[in-house]
């Protein structure tokens, strides 16, 4: 109870700041995407990020959850926010509850569990990513829910259909929280196949499943003529063709395979959300200290006798890291990357496992120097952890984030209220402008999909009478229209320029933050 408490205190004073210094600290710009939408819903424009054209780029249970949050709160202003933020911090800590009572549970033991539980409920690094106004804490909630039901399942093997029914339940709720989480959902249910549990208490767990996510999927099949959110491929689309644009002819397999190879390494190792630390070594660290406990741990265990295999701990674990890899390895191959706030689906398994193998070495009979060995591992590790922490308090978050919310206020400052806007990275100039602005970039908007999937960019600013363009540009404003499906780059003028020299970029290497206004001439051709 008292690091449950600590946990929530700390998420609940962090997000009592105002919100415009969480939008540089936590706050992410794609979570103004949610507010925005939940604003046009109530005000009667469907599910629109700029009140005309509708999207299916979100995950429809946070957006349910924005949308209360407004209508409860009076659709305008920050308490809203603050509203859904404390929701986070509250789902944030609860999981870090379910976790402890999934090691627990599974080993019969407090120790790891408790170890795990302090790990979640105090890192920063964590704490900073879940409280972020997206869905990642509510979805981290349900993920670890679901492992939680599945390793009930297999403990107790009921009888009975309500357990079932419930399990299907939280799956649907899964889904709806991330569509992506239909990886961890075809793994559960093929681990109680494989434990050969009844076909029809399967059945009925996928049915009713199946019966929360079908409204959502039919309203974006009918709506879009798909179920694939446009926010799921407008990114890697254009990764895509860039890449296949900068590397030509015998250069492209050699170039991919890089590409991949290193971005697997970064998913397996920087995203591995333990110890998070910007220092290179701090990773090498913990890869030779990991491979030196496996050494270790095959020398003293013949890994092919069934030892390990008939311990209760064997299936989860197996099924964690199973999760974690199909979820590392996906988004990588199909996505071509992830962000820290993606791979937070994996860290309630990622603190499953910890616990579980805490567990496993202090209950284990050890000679003394491997004892000795143990407490120096743990020691390395705690001190990475300690390092991370004040690693992670000494550096900005969000910083470029300050630009685009100078920029907004410009734009409400600077222009009519009927401008239109278009941006990239739209969410924050969005809410904090006052005007409408349409995405460019088709994560939330599936009519600049489309343009960008047929190269008609130009033609589709000029149909939606743009008279602005804001975004981050690395080599001057001609960035803004330098990618391939633009085509035609429009006439323009740059009226506002941010000078972002000195600021300490993690996600964008850019130079300036840029407002540019389109001529006439232009949008009329």
């Amino acid at each position: 109870m008292i690091l449950l408490s600590a946990g929530l205190a700390l998420r609940l004073v962090l997000i009592a700041r105002p919100i415009d210094d969480l939008i540089t600290l936590t706050l992410n710009d794609d979570a103004f995407y949610y507010f925005k939408i939940a604003q046009h819903i109530l005000a009667g424009h469907g599910a629109s990020f700029d009140g005309v054209n509708l999207t299916n780029g979100f995950h429809p249970l946070w957006l349910l959850f924005s949308v209360l949050s407004f209508w409860l709160f009076g659709g305008q202003g920050d308490f809203p926010i603050h509203a859904l933020l404390a929701l986070s911090a509250l789902a944030d800590v609860l999981t870090g509850f379910v976790v402890y009572k999934i090691v627990s549970g599974i080993t019969g033991k407090v120790a790891g569990a408790l170890l795990a539980l302090a790990i979640w409920c105090l890192h920063l690094r964590l704490i900073f990513i879940a409280i972020n106004g997206m869905e990642t804490a509510l979805n981290a909630l349900l993920v670890a829910l679901s492992l939680l039901l599945f390793f009930r399942l297999e403990r107790d093997s009921p009888t009975r259909a309500r357990p079932y029914l419930l399990t299907g339940i939280v799956w649907g709720l899964t889904l709806l929280a991330r569509t992506d989480n239909i990886m961890l959902i075809v793994i559960l249910l093929g681990g109680l196949l494989l434990r050969r549990h009844e076909v029809r208490r399967v059945a009925a767990a996928s049915v009713t499943a199946t019966a929360l996510i079908l409204p959502w999927t039919i309203w974006s099949l009918l709506t879009f003529g798909t179920i694939a959110q446009a926010s799921g491929w407008a990114g890697p689309m254009v990764m895509r063709a860039e890449f296949v644009r900068q590397h030509s002819g015998n250069d492209l397999l050699p170039a991919l395979i890089q590409f991949m190879a290193g971005a697997l390494f970064y998913g397996f190792t920087r995203l591995y959300l333990l110890f998070p630390i910007r220092a290179a070594w701090a990773d090498g660290g913990w890869l030779l200290t990991t491979a030196a406990f496996g050494i270790w741990l095959w020398r003293r265990y013949d890994m092919r006798s069934r030892e390990m295999a008939s311990q209760p701990a064997f299936l989860p674990a197996v099924i964690c890291l199973t999760w974690i890899s199909v979820f590392i390895s996906a988004h990588v191959l199909f996505r071509w990357g992830t962000r820290p706030y993606y791979a937070y689906s994996i860290a309630p398994a990622i603190y499953v496992v910890t616990g579980i193998v805490a567990t496993w070495l202090t209950t284990r009979a050890l000679t003394r120097p491997e004892r000795a060995g143990l407490y120096a591992l743990g020691g390395v590790l705690f001190v990475l952890g300690i390092i991370a922490n004040i690693d992670f308090l000494g550096r900005p978050h969000n910083d470029h984030q300050r630009e685009m919310l100078k920029a907004a206020y410009w734009l409400r400052d600077n222009t009519a209220p009927e401008a239109v806007i278009g941006s990239y990275n739209a969410g924050l100039l969005a809410y904090r402008s006052s005007r409408r602005v349409v995405n460019l970039d088709g994560v939330i908007n599936n009519a600049a999909y489309e343009a960008i999937a047929s190269e008609t960019m130009a033609e589709y600013v000029a149909r939606s009478k743009i008279d602005y363009i804001a975004d981050f540009v690395l080599n001057g404003p001609d960035d803004l229209f330098g990618a391939y499906y633009w085509k035609a780059k429009p006439d323009y003028r740059v009226v506002y320029d941010s000078d972002m020299s000195g600021y300490d970029f993690r996600y964008y290497q850019a130079r300036d933050y840029v407002v540019v206004a389109l001529s006439r001439r232009a949008q009329s051709r």
